[in-house]
């Protein structure tokens, strides 16, 4: 009998599709002819999953299984993952008026941040499309970009620490994302140097701040906490995150990228003691957040 080809092992795992999980695994599959991609769906669906394909990997694998996950961990906290979603960045465009994102054609995602000095650019010709540079480090700050002596509670985040990755999403969105829409804008149709055609890094800028507080200013509806400028409840738990440890972090931007999870996860006893304030965002954030399991867009 051929056996499963690994692809098809990961792809079951990481949809917890436990039926052709079970099936692949009686055709036979080395644990050992996993790339990296596969290693990264055993290794979540073990450490993350809290569904069926988790324990039927356990039962199929058993200590094999674990090992593997234990020996790529450290390889995987240095991995990139992707903080957006195509859903995420329609519901921001779609929060601003038709004639200040007319000309907005697609939004790409990249890893091409060159070290984490770019979030993000347009396309010199024809300035139609916007390209984010989503795909970054699990451990990153964005301290760096902060402009006009913003602290980075703005975003809801500590200043000299590792964001959390709603801090991440809400600047990826609600500034880097808002400031390349505004070198969309024409500001002088008859100039042919397209640095006069179109908004500079000023007038971008102006734009990005002008619209984040005026979005921020009227609530928005979506579950989602990153729509919203930080409430209280997510800023407790900084105290908290400021003293997790790699592992913890990484299972908190891990957790926090998967939401909405259908089945309850033991927070508590991967992150420690949680006050009221604190449970109650995690709740909000990690089961009540829409936001798509596919980004829909091309990456780059």
């Amino acid at each position: 009998m051929d056996k499963a080809e690994p692809s098809s092992l990961h792809a079951a795992a990481a949809t917890n599709d436990s039926a052709a999980l079970e099936d692949l695994i009686a055709t036979g599959v080395d644990l050992n002819a996993l790339d990296s991609e596969g290693l990264t769906a055993l290794d979540h669906s073990l450490r993350v999953g809290e569904g069926d394909a988790s324990a039927i990997l356990m039962r199929w694998g058993g200590k094999r299984a674990s090992e593997l996950a234990r020996t790529n961990a450290r390889k995987l906290r240095r991995d990139r993952v992707n903080f957006l979603t195509q859903a995420d960045v329609d519901h921001v465009v779609g929060r601003l008026p038709e004639a200040e994102r007319v000309r907005l054609r697609t939004v790409y995602f990249s890893s091409q941040s060159r070290g984490v000095q770019w979030l993000g650019w347009v396309t010199k010709r024809g300035r139609r499309d916007v390209t984010l540079c989503s795909i970054l480090p699990v451990r990153v700050s964005l301290t760096r970009f902060l402009h006009g002596r913003k602290p980075p509670g703005t975003f809801g985040a500590a200043r000299s620490s590792q964001w959390m990755p709603w801090a991440v999403r809400r600047f990826l969105l609600y500034d880097v994302l808002l400031h390349e829409i505004g070198h969309l804008q024409l500001v002088d149709e008859g100039a042919t140097d397209p640095r006069r055609r179109y908004a500079a890094q000023t007038l971008a800028r102006e734009f990005a701040d002008r619209w984040r507080q005026q979005m921020w200013t009227t609530h928005d509806a979506s579950p989602d906490p990153v729509h919203n400028k930080p409430a209280d409840d997510e800023m407790s738990l900084l105290p908290l995150w400021a003293g997790l440890n790699k592992a913890q972090r990484f299972d908190l931007v891990v957790m926090a990228l998967q939401a909405p999870h259908e089945r309850r996860l033991d927070v508590a006893a991967r992150l420690g003691k949680l006050t009221a304030e604190q449970e109650g965002f995690l709740n909000r954030a990690l089961y009540s957040s829409r936001r798509s399991p596919t980004d829909g867009s091309q990456g780059v």
